[in-house]
């Protein structure tokens, strides 16, 4: 995968083919953000960074403004599913 294409991303998670690891949905459950604001920050977001190298995918850093918050999103993606890494605002 030369690289992470958004729109991918967005079809992924627009099609429920995503997961969200154990370690994202305790920092959710920490951080007070539910499934309709991490698709929110993921589809109104944007791609801030990416590691094309990252095993077992590469990931993205997906960063949005929502309601004078910071959302930051760490995405792997293996060109069919998003894995959620982990989920934080600021």
């Amino acid at each position: 995968m030369e690289k992470l294409s958004f729109e991918a991303i967005h079809d992924a998670i627009r099609s429920n083919r995503y997961f969200i690891t154990a370690h994202a949905k305790l920092r959710m459950g920490q951080r007070r953000v539910s499934n309709s604001d991490l698709k929110e920050a993921i589809y109104k977001g944007k791609i801030i960074n990416t590691d094309l190298k990252s095993k077992p995918y590469p990931k993205a850093i997906i960063e949005a403004e929502i309601e004078e918050e910071t959302y930051t999103v760490v995405c792997a993606f293996d060109g069919t599913h998003a894995y959620i890494i982990t989920v934080w605002v600021e």
